[in-house]
């Protein structure tokens, strides 16, 4: 809820100071200076990101946790998040695709059936594919 709220009030003030900048007359700030209202935009468009950021955790962080906790520590050195599908593409060493939904986690690939060793990880339904999970996380 706290995310929404910052991207919504960020959202808004980032509007209503672009159309200050571009017309001031008219929006009733004809002595605010440029400087100050790009200031004042940017950390408009800071609480956007602050909150879209803090709503992907809430989504992906889950996921995420659920795709480690079937890799052996030490064995998953990056990963990329995205979301596809009603569920969570994640990538792990660049190469292990997985995707998560409803907690279940699902191997997409071969290499992570193989790197997750901890737990037994079933294959992703079909329509799930590898290319698809590449393109999530970018």
């Amino acid at each position: 809820m706290f995310a929404y709220l910052l991207m919504g009030v960020g959202a808004i003030l980032a509007l209503g100071t672009v159309l200050i900048i571009v017309n001031p007359e008219k929006f009733g700030q004809p002595d605010m200076g440029r400087k100050r209202a790009v200031k004042f935009l940017v950390g408009a468009l800071v609480m956007v990101g602050i909150g879209y950021n803090l709503n992907l955790d809430k989504v992906e962080g889950p996921a995420l946790s659920a795709v480690l906790e079937t890799i052996p520590q030490g064995d998953a050195h990056s990963w990329q998040t995205g979301q596809i599908n009603n569920g969570v593409a994640v990538v792990v060493n660049n190469h292990a695709g997985y995707w998560v939904k409803n907690d279940e986690v699902y191997a997409v690939n071969g290499i992570a059936k193989g790197l997750s060793s901890l737990s037994d990880v079933d294959y992703a339904p079909a329509g799930i594919e590898w290319g698809d999970i590449q393109k999530a996380v970018q």
